[in-house]
């Protein structure tokens, strides 16, 4: 006859196993949606590979895709003479450009960086841009040790921005946050060990080339763009308090470890459309102040004398990202900007009004 605690010994042999069993399909549950779900070579990842690749780099841009497919690295290479790779990411906020500039530093030794901002995301908080971020995390971490994948993975989970949101919990589920539910490319893709289609994917050295032209919609430009945003109730950007702090850190890393750093805007042909004229001039304006503490500028290219710098509308592929051909023009323009006098290229720039009206 078995005793009273043979009894509980077994049943808690059982409970154990079954909460085993749970775990271990759970898993195996996780892992099968990963594989039906996640793109065979997603654009975070194809950034980070091609990152960890370059043996020789110098420079690093880093910023959303405007910048991923706005910057042609080798463009501004073969007119400078630099070694440079792009890094921008879907929707990367300023964390995670920070983030990615000092692993260039510390793991190439760069000695600039292009910082490319972002209007909307300049005026969003980092916990609403938490899916952006996983990707991010998530295509970082796959290109690193295990250890330090886990580590990276955990300060992010456990960041005071990020904990008690449900990014803190769906991180460790990529097949929530870097989908495509285009399951028989994403299988056939992962069986045969290659891209069925090179659109979408970057280059070696980390740019998006894409060769769609947009249709014109009515973009408005910007002598007429006061008058449009007096008729029109258009978005207010701002620089959230956040991210003013983490521009400052960022100007004072840069400042401190020897590093030259440009912050611009890319142009987009949409700008007008979206945001009111003087609240637009007053969001460059904070920034480019913030800027000049730290002796630098901000370089708005919306607001750039057109005579130095316009991209036709036929060189972008939507309303805010440039096409090959506008990516080949605005590369040429960065390699001539980034070899001038700061002061003379400043010069090139319009933001007040005055200015503004001297232009037109």
């Amino acid at each position: 006859m078995q005793t009273s605690e043979h009894r509980i010994g077994s049943k808690r042999i059982r409970i154990i196993g079954i909460i085993a069993l749970f775990v271990a399909v759970f898993v195996l549950l996780n892992a099968l949606l990963c594989f039906l779900i996640e793109p065979y070579r997603p654009s975070g990842y194809e950034m980070w590979e091609g990152f960890r690749s370059k043996t020789t780099l110098d420079t690093v841009y880093v910023g959303t895709s405007e910048a991923e497919c706005g910057i042609d690295p080798a463009v501004v290479d073969s007119a400078t003479g630099s070694s440079s790779y792009n890094m921008a990411t879907n929707m990367q906020d300023l964390y995670c450009s920070f983030d990615a500039m000092r692993t260039a530093v510390e793991e190439k030794g760069i000695t600039r960086v292009v910082l490319c901002l972002d209007t909307d995301i300049s005026s969003m908080e980092r916990k609403d841009n938490s899916r952006a971020e996983e990707n991010y995390i998530l295509a970082r971490a796959r290109t690193e040790s295990a250890s330090k994948g886990l580590k990276d993975r955990l300060s992010f989970a456990f960041s005071p921005e990020i904990i008690g949101t449900s990014a803190s919990l769906t991180l460790w589920f990529p097949w929530i946050y870097n989908r495509s539910f285009d399951v028989k490319k994403n299988v056939t893709e992962k069986l045969s060990g290659a891209v069925s289609d090179p659109l979408g994917h970057r280059d070696e050295n980390g740019f998006e080339p894409n060769d769609v032209v947009t249709e014109n919609p009515g973009f408005v430009d910007r002598e007429d763009a006061e008058s449009f945003s007096t008729e029109n109730d258009l978005t207010k950007p701002e620089l959230t308090d956040s991210n003013r702090l983490l521009l400052s850190e960022i100007l004072m890393y840069c400042r401190s470890h020897g590093v030259t750093l440009t912050v611009m805007a890319l142009p987009a042909a949409n700008v007008f459309n979206m945001y009111d004229y003087d609240a637009y001039l007053a969001w460059t304006k904070e920034i480019d102040d913030l800027c000049a503490a730290y002796g630098t500028h901000f370089y708005n290219c919306n607001l750039i004398d057109r005579n130095v710098l316009f991209v036709p509308y036929d060189e972008y592929k939507d309303v805010s990202h440039m096409n090959t051909k506008g990516a080949e023009r605005f590369s040429a323009f960065l390699a001539t900007f980034l070899e001038a006098d700061p002061e003379t290229a400043y010069s090139w720039f319009r933001y007040s009004r005055q200015q503004s009206a001297d232009l037109f």
